[in-house]
């Protein structure tokens, strides 16, 4: 009796561990215009989305906003500082919630540099009179200071700052994120829960409620289309299978 009671209760353990491993990546600027590769994006929860940013002297950034002020930093938003030759990720936390965000170099917000991601499912707020707005605030656009990179987020939380040449994987478990970057010659590695905060100092380092660190200057990566869906067929994939078959077998192999 103690065996079957045993077996039992290993199965909803087996059942509750979900993986998301989808990533988008969209090109910052592409072909030096002011514009996001692809500006409306949905994703699900635990899903990645990677913004490579163009080598050069000018620099761009994908800093989070919102609808009612277009180029204006939300508070308690992502911030990828201003930067060029890099990459930078975030990883959905709410597919609820609409995420806005925006370029704040000097004049780019107000030409219409803006994107969203999951916009409102009624057709209202979408990327077109998100972009309308910033863009009648054209030259009026004010300075935003650049104060690096700024991790957490609303709807979406970044957890590693922008750098050259890394590849950033993010796990989803049950409600807890977990991020692991190597490559360029630095690696590191989070593991937050979303409702967690997090600060960052410098452009080489960030710090948050799990442990994340990154160093060097590695190469520049390479990107060549404007957005790419690089997860699974599956968004979801549920870990241990084998094991639920073979406890199913020994249940009826006891039971016999």
């Amino acid at each position: 009796m103690f065996q079957f009671i045993a077996l039992l209760s290993a199965l909803p353990i087996a059942l509750a561990q979900t993986v998301s491993t989808s990533q988008t990546t969209v090109q910052v600027a592409p072909g030096g215009k002011f514009v996001y590769g692809t500006d409306t994006l949905n994703i699900d929860n635990g899903g990645n989305v990677v913004f490579t940013f163009p080598g050069g002297a000018i620099p761009h950034s994908v800093t989070q906003s919102s609808f009612e002020a277009p180029c204006t930093p939300l508070s308690g938003g992502f911030d990828s500082g201003l930067t060029s030759g890099t990459s930078f990720q975030i990883t959905i936390t709410d597919k609820t919630k609409p995420i806005y965000y925006f370029c704040k170099a000097t004049g780019h917000c107000g030409e219409g540099m803006v994107g969203v991601i999951n916009p409102p499912a009624d057709g209202t707020q979408g990327f077109s009179d998100f972009q309308a707005a910033a863009v009648k605030i054209g030259g009026g656009e004010a300075a935003v200071p650049d104060n690096g990179f700024v991790s957490g987020g609303v709807g979406a939380t970044a957890t590693v700052s922008p750098s050259a040449g890394q590849a950033c994987t993010t796990t989803t478990v049950g409600g807890s994120v977990s991020t692991s970057c190597s490559g360029g010659g630095s690696s590191s590695s989070n593991s937050t829960n979303p409702s967690n905060s997090s600060s960052s100092s410098g452009a080489g380092s960030s710090t948050s409620s799990g442990s994340s660190s990154t160093s060097g200057s590695p190469p520049s990566p390479t990107n060549t289309g404007g957005a790419q869906n690089q997860g699974s067929s599956a968004d979801r994939v549920v870990v241990g299978g084998g094991l639920i078959l073979a406890s199913v077998a020994s249940i009826f192999g006891f039971l016999a």
